[in-house]
């Protein structure tokens, strides 16, 4: 039998694996191959329907603003870019970067939605409850959902086993401009790059979402 992509048969669960949002350690914990990071609305053509139909989708979500100073981070760690490459010019270049090849600059909400049944703009007007995800993990809380997640479905699954804590949130240093300013017009990049994502999930700038999604 042919391995689906993001998917495992024992637990029925496809995965959405959306960059920089802790998606090795779920995927290793749901003992799905990656290979490659696949939108929801790419994964619907390469699986077959019924399996899109009954399966447990899910994902992981994050502050975006954490996440871009993380994506940056990677990418100089595998010599993409170099080091003295700063988050304002990999920020102000995303959407020229965007393409069906490249998204790591898409929303997040994007990420998890059908692109044959629903246009930016419906997507854009829907009520975030209405999603084709069955479950989405809290980058902020992922143990909590982790546990709610494997009870809720009732899989036997293995702990998470790790705890995704940024402390004080770290990242917030990389949207200073000097040592005691932050840079208000990078922050606000990454607001209107990723307006979907925290109009619905309310991210905030350097705080923790520590609820659970409502999405």
């Amino acid at each position: 039998m042919i391995k689906l992509p993001c998917y495992n048969e024992k637990t029925n669960v496809l995965f959405i694996h959306i960059p920089k949002n802790a998606s090795l350690s779920i995927s290793n914990s749901l003992d799905i191959d990656i290979k490659k990071h696949y939108p929801y609305f790419i994964l619907e053509q390469m699986i077959p329907k019924d399996i899109i139909e009954n399966s447990i989708k899910v994902a992981c979500v994050r502050n975006p603003w954490e996440r871009m100073a993380s994506m940056l981070k990677y990418h100089q760690k595998k010599g993409y870019y170099p080091e003295n490459y700063n988050l304002r010019t990999f920020i102000n270049n995303g959407k020229q970067r965007w393409n069906m090849s490249n998204f790591d600059f898409m929303s997040q909400f994007r990420w998890c939605y059908s692109l044959e049944t629903d246009t930016m703009n419906e997507i854009q007007e829907k009520n975030p409850n209405d999603t084709w995800m069955d479950f989405i993990f809290n980058y902020d809380r992922l143990d909590k959902d982790w546990d709610e997640f494997r009870d809720l479905f009732r899989l036997d699954i293995p702990d998470l086993g790790i705890t995704h804590s940024s402390g004080e949130y770290s990242y917030k240093e990389e949207y200073q401009s000097s040592e005691h300013q932050y840079a208000f017009d990078l922050i606000s990049n990454v607001q209107t790059l990723f307006a979907d994502d925290i109009y619905f999930m309310k991210w905030e700038f350097g705080k923790k979402h520590t609820q659970k999604l409502i999405w």
